[in-house]
């Protein structure tokens, strides 16, 4: 290795170095921090000033332990209850690719699987509507608006993919 290839490797793993230190002191310094206290220094009063995109997992939202017990049990008991329908709608799906992978996929058959699994799809979203439900009466009211916009988001992320200005930006065709 030559002395000019030796500089600019030295040159290269600098400026990552710099850039990782740059994004460590970004992380701890200049970064807003989530807008409510630890558990147990604050209450459902906090809710408002905090917005779901603030909001990280594992981060209380103003909620009290016996708020947080109860839906962790509901949270808990409905994954028990959707586990058999989740094996089965898992089951349809690896039937139907492999019904997708042969030379001649039977097309009676994939309707038919697809149609299994929309209707075992839509009783997992009942299902889970209904525990929104039940678990928004634990909720105070300020505590249920900020659960309703992060579910918002979280539906609008989803169905958007990862970026929700992905199909807005402008600059593009048809903006």
């Amino acid at each position: 290795m030559n002395v000019k290839t030796l500089v600019y490797l030295v040159v290269l793993l600098l400026v990552i170095n710099i850039a990782a230190i740059g994004t460590i002191i970004y992380e701890r310094v200049t970064r807003p921090e989530f807008a409510f206290p630890p558990m147990g220094m604050g209450g459902p009063e906090n809710a408002p000033e905090a917005s779901p995109d603030s909001w990280r997992p594992g981060r209380d939202f103003g909620l009290r332990p016996e708020q947080m017990q109860r839906l962790r049990q509901s949270g808990d008991s409905l994954r028990t209850i959707l586990a058999p329908e989740t094996e089965k709608l898992e089951e349809f799906r690896r039937q139907l690719f492999d019904e997708f992978g042969k030379d001649e996929p039977d097309r009676e058959l994939i309707h038919q699987l697809v149609e299994e699994m929309g209707r075992i799809q839509t009783g997992i979203h009942l299902q889970v509507v209904d525990n929104i439900l039940r678990d928004g009466a634990l909720l105070d009211p300020q505590q249920r608006a900020f659960l309703l916009r992060m579910l918002e988001q979280r539906s609008f992320r989803q169905q958007r993919g990862p970026n929700p200005d992905h199909w807005r930006r402008s600059g593009r065709r048809g903006n």
